[in-house]
């Protein structure tokens, strides 16, 4: 079967963590990946859950089952999306903060949504007296779209109230060929320097 990933959310309390990776390593199945966060005294953690062949979401969920109920937890199980995500893509961080009003997350992601851009890591808080919102988005950018449009459609509009930040983040093998390209040229200077 394919991977699974596992959504889990409670009231926060000490060893949720173990008793749901205990349950499922008893089972067999292991975790390739995992995110865990308090938000306003709830917990919540998706796991990516690899099980074998003939484990299907049904026997998940049962073995999760009393762990679920001595913990007073929800926990559902669904198919993986796909697998991993592809790291060759062209990545940026956004960071949108202003003064906390309704609709900030609605407006920066509805203006991503337009130019296909997919949002992989989010998180927001409140933050300060008066409370001052704080949005971090990682996005994979569609081909063709460039810092300068995501710039423009995050400052424009609905957000113009806000301060908008767009930085690129560079993909694992565009680091790696630009530290060897780097390596080439100073390899390169440092012969000519001999001569």
């Amino acid at each position: 079967m394919p991977p699974l990933t596992l959504s889990v959310v409670g009231r926060d309390r000490p060893g949720i963590v173990a008793a749901v990776t205990g349950a499922l390593a008893q089972s067999g199945a292991n975790v390739a990946a995992s995110r865990a966060s308090l938000l306003w005294g709830s917990f919540a953690m998706i796991v990516a859950v690899e099980v074998g062949e003939d484990t299907s979401i049904a026997d998940v969920e049962a073995v999760l089952e009393p762990v679920a109920r001595d913990l007073g937890l929800s926990v559902v199980a669904l198919p993986c999306g796909g697998g991993a995500p592809d790291r060759n893509t062209e990545h940026c961080i956004v960071s949108v903060y202003g003064a906390d009003r309704p609709g900030i997350v609605h407006d920066a992601t509805a203006a991503l949504a337009e130019i296909d851009a997919d949002i992989i890591d989010m998180t927001s808080s409140l933050v300060g007296e008066p409370p001052i919102f704080i949005l971090g988005m990682e996005v994979v950018l569609p081909k063709g779209v460039t810092i300068a449009r995501v710039q423009s459609v995050l400052g424009s509009g609905v957000l113009r109230d806000l301060e908008v930040s767009v930085r690129l983040v560079i993909a694992a093998a565009q680091e790696r060929a630009l530290t060897e390209e780097q390596r080439g040229a100073a390899a390169v200077d440092g012969q000519r320097e001999a001569l």
